[in-house]
């Protein structure tokens, strides 16, 4: 009876440290957290321009790497303010601005932040076939973070004019961008999940944010983010943020767990 309990007991002792093993193994894998939040120029609902707020829930929030879009540089109807990198000291994180337009004696465009270090950036332009505004995606190449691999990660800001419109610059997306790995790709595509243009692009990168419904008052959802290859990646949490009235926008995060296979 003694040795029938000795090694029951052993048994049950190596079965707690193989699960504690297993599950200590499974909390290592390294997770990334990724934001996008169109801002309006700052400018909220209430109609004033508050950069601290914007800020705020982005601080909140907690990224990783950040994707933002509609953002000001030096322009008149912002106070010449320079917000990107306003911005980057607010909330402690590397800033790369791209510009789309000029306006207003300054500069509109996006934003990356990001706590990774920068590789290289490049500002790409995007058919513009109705010359309409400028469309841009910011492409960034990352360093390793958290025991994953460098990687691309891209913000972008889709035509909202037509869908006829957005198609193209998300077909040039996927054509220069549809086999790079690993990526992450977030923005305001401005086309809801039905539309030909996100089915297009689904067809390539996995929709992180498939669970979220809405993220603009009038429109329906039309921010996003995707990722390649979906075996590299696993969707852990996703969240639609309130962003008050600080923008016509509600942001989204993702939290994106790499399971380490190239």
């Amino acid at each position: 009876m003694k040795i029938l309990k000795s090694t029951l007991s052993l048994t049950f002792f190596l079965f707690a440290v193989l699960t504690l093993c297993v599950s200590v193994s499974a909390a290592e894998k390294p997770q990334i957290k990724v934001m996008t939040f169109n801002i309006h120029h700052a400018e909220g609902m209430d109609k004033v321009v508050d950069l601290a707020r914007i800020a705020e829930i982005i601080n909140k929030t907690a990224p990783d790497i950040a994707a933002i879009q509609e953002v000001d540089n030096k322009t008149e109807r912002t106070s010449k303010i320079d917000q990107a990198a306003e911005l980057g000291n607010l909330t402690k994180m590397q800033v790369s601005f791209g510009k789309a337009i000029n306006f207003q004696g300054g500069e509109y465009g996006q934003i990356l932040l990001h706590k990774p270090k920068l590789k290289s950036f490049e500002t790409l332009q995007l058919p513009n076939q109705d010359k309409n505004e400028q469309r841009i995606a910011l492409v960034a190449s990352l360093d390793n973070y958290k025991e994953i691999p460098p990687f691309t990660f891209i913000g972008t800001h889709l035509e909202n004019t037509s869908l006829t419109a957005s198609l193209p610059q998300a077909q040039a997306l996927v054509e220069k961008f549809g086999k790079t790995s690993p990526i992450i790709i977030a923005g305001d595509f401005n086309s809801n999940p039905n539309d030909q243009t996100i089915k297009f692009v689904s067809n390539t990168w996995a929709d992180a944010t498939s669970s979220i419904k809405n993220t603009f008052e009038t429109e329906g959802k039309i921010d996003y983010i995707f990722y390649g290859c979906p075996d590299q990646w696993k969707v852990i949490e996703c969240k639609l943020i309130d962003s008050g009235i600080a923008s016509d926008h509600k942001a989204i995060s993702v939290i994106l767990e790499w399971q380490g296979k190239l």
